[in-house]
């Protein structure tokens, strides 16, 4: 979300936003326990999407530049859903991983005067960082089903 609010050049949504999310970081760390529902997620997301929309709508390329601060929060489940695991990659190299896609994202593509190219250097980040991860994740062992 700072990502976001770093990004579009209209921050009023952004600043609510980083608010929400930082209580909601607080609400879901261990101690308190508490979890994003898959109903809740859909929420997130579409306050994200909207965010997103209404505070770029000065510059284009502000929009799939603020929408790239996703990061690798979009590729995991791909990954898991096509059968690999990232459970054996180093938690230092998924935030670094994380920090380039969301730098690139925001700081690159994102201030560009033109909309075309941002959103091919944010589409291209993102299946550079992709293939990076399909390539070292291990696939998961499935048991045989029960007979």
């Amino acid at each position: 979300v700072f990502g976001i609010w770093v990004t579009v050049p209209d921050t009023e949504e952004a600043r609510v936003l980083l608010g929400v999310a930082t209580g909601l970081a607080a609400a879901t760390l261990a101690p308190v326990g508490a979890r994003v529902t898959t109903a809740g997620a859909l929420g997130v997301g579409a306050a994200v999407a909207w965010t997103v929309g209404m505070g770029g709508l000065g510059r284009g390329s502000s929009i799939f530049g603020a929408l790239g601060a996703v990061g690798i929060l979009a590729l995991v489940p791909v990954i898991e859903w096509l059968g690999r695991s990232l459970e054996r990659l180093p938690d230092w190299a998924i935030v670094l991983l994380h920090a380039a896609i969301v730098f690139f994202s925001t700081r690159v593509f994102g201030i560009m005067p033109e909309t075309l190219p941002a959103a091919i250097g944010v589409l291209a980040t993102f299946g550079v960082a992709f293939v990076s991860l399909y390539s070292v994740a291990r696939p998961i062992e499935r048991g045989s089903p029960a007979e």
